[in-house]
C-alpha cells in the first residue's frame, strides 16, 4: 500500500531545517524535510509518498515536527491519503 502526505509549516528562522515526520501505528513511515529561506512564512512540503504494509482494522497516523524550528498555527493544513 502506498501513504501519501503533503501539508504546510513554517520556521521564526531563517535558514531552519523542518518539517513533518509521519508515523503509522507508532512506526516511523520517515520525514517531509524543509530548508526554510525566509522567516515566518509558510510554506508547502513536498507530496511525500511512503510504502506501509497494513493488516485489516483500524490505523493510527500521526504527524509531528521533524525539527523544534519547526511551526504550525491555523493556517497550516496537512492531507494523508490511501494512493492504492
Amino acid at each position: 500500500m502506498t501513504i501519501a502526505f503533503s501539508g504546510t509549516c513554517w520556521s521564526k528562522f531563517a535558514g531552519a531545517v523542518g518539517g513533518v515526520t509521519v508515523y503509522l501505528d507508532g512506526t516511523k513511515l520517515g520525514d517531509v524535510p524543509m530548508y526554510f529561506n525566509n522567516t515566518s512564512m509558510h510554506m508547502t512540503l513536498p507530496t511525500q509518498f511512503f510504502s506501509a504494509n497494513l493488516d485489516f482494522g483500524q490505523h493510527t497516523i500521526t504527524l509531528s515536527a521533524l525539527t523544534d524550528e519547526t511551526n504550525s498555527d491555523q493556517n497550516d493544513f496537512y492531507s494523508v491519503w490511501i494512493v492504492d
